[in-house]
């Protein structure tokens, strides 16, 4: 890759202040190939370096990632079907985007780290595989799935340290999803989980941080994987203690990604 990639970032949050560490899937484990066949790499270009994020495949031309990882990029490309980012497997799938291609939630702020969801619209259609397949959205009729499992993947760091450790393979955990109200309980900053979030608990020292924002939280419903939440911020230690990993809770904006792309929502 050109340029650097950004390792860590310093995010003003109301009166706080959020230091966190890039991308990691702390003490998490290797995924298989085909595992996650909705995962996607964005590796994109801003501010003079090349950042990473995560991202999930909705259909042919559309990938759902965090606002924050699109909003000051350039360009870049999107990677589909990988197991090993840097090898080029016969059953990856690479798609060129620009700056035109990404779509921003229009009240996306950093403070709070409110609406922080995005779009990036393919230019060429990827057709599907065993290794891409879109991921299902919750339905309008869903509950909140408090006490469900969680998993969320990524080619971040496999622990804390060092930080510029980035895996060249997939690995991904599973913890419980917390309440709102055990989520919020577990910040220092009042009022920060809102409606909007949803929260994976960090147990056993397993955690994801900003080297995996934008990649997707999804439960197991019977033989479906739903995805009810894409990474904006959180943890910056390894503990069981640790701040739970916070998204942004993908039922909230149903309305917006149908609005935005050409996903047809369930009833």
């Amino acid at each position: 890759m050109d340029g650097k990639v950004r390792t860590s970032r310093t995010l003003e949050v109301g009166p706080g202040t959020i230091t966190i560490p890039s991308g990691r899937i702390a003490n998490g484990s290797e995924a298989t190939p085909g595992q996650f066949p909705f995962q996607a790499l964005l590796s994109l270009f801003a501010e003079g370096s090349t950042i990473l994020c995560g991202g999930s495949l909705l259909s042919h031309r559309y990938v759902l990632t965090a606002a924050q990882s699109l909003f000051m990029s350039e360009d870049g490309f999107v990677l589909l079907g990988a197991q090993n980012r840097l090898l080029e497997e016969d059953h990856q799938v690479r798609v060129d985007v620009k700056v035109a291609d990404f779509v921003v939630h229009e009240n996306f702020t950093i403070p709070m780290m409110r609406n922080d969801i995005g779009l990036v619209r393919l230019p060429v259609e990827v057709a599907f595989s065993g290794y891409v397949q879109p991921v299902k959205l919750p339905r309008w009729s869903d509950g909140d799935f408090a006490g469900a499992v969680g998993t969320i993947a990524g080619w971040g760091t496999r622990s804390c340290e060092p930080r510029t450790d980035f895996s060249e393979v997939l690995n991904y955990l599973t913890n419980p999803i917390y309440s709102n109200e055990q989520c919020q309980g577990m910040f220092w900053l009042p009022g920060l989980i809102a409606e909007q979030n949803v929260c994976l608990s960090v147990q056993g020292g397993r955690t994801a941080c900003v080297g995996d924002f934008g990649g997707a939280v999804t439960v197991q419903d019977g033989g479906d994987v739903i995805q009810i939440g894409v990474f904006s911020f959180g943890s910056v230690t390894e503990g069981a203690e640790g701040i739970p990993t916070a998204c942004a809770r993908v039922s909230y904006f149903l309305d917006w990604i149908q609005a935005n792309s050409d996903v047809i929502i369930e009833a």
